[in-house]
């Protein structure tokens, strides 16, 4: 449960949505190899979703 907690803290400082960073790591994760899995830092996260267009359903909310 505290890595939990941490990883919500660290999104907060990185100004990340918890759920969206949350959804988008959980998605991916299992079929990432462990040499990649540095994508996954919110630091590192944050700048490639910044690059990514938001899908237009998200848009519309």
């Amino acid at each position: 449960m505290d890595m939990l907690w941490s990883l919500i803290a660290s999104c907060e400082r990185h100004q990340l949505d918890p759920q969206r960073y949350l959804t988008s790591v959980l998605a991916k994760i299992g079929s990432t190899p462990r040499e990649e899995l540095r994508q996954f830092l919110p630091d590192v996260w944050k700048n490639e979703d910044a690059a990514e267009p938001i899908p237009a359903a998200q848009c519309e909310k």
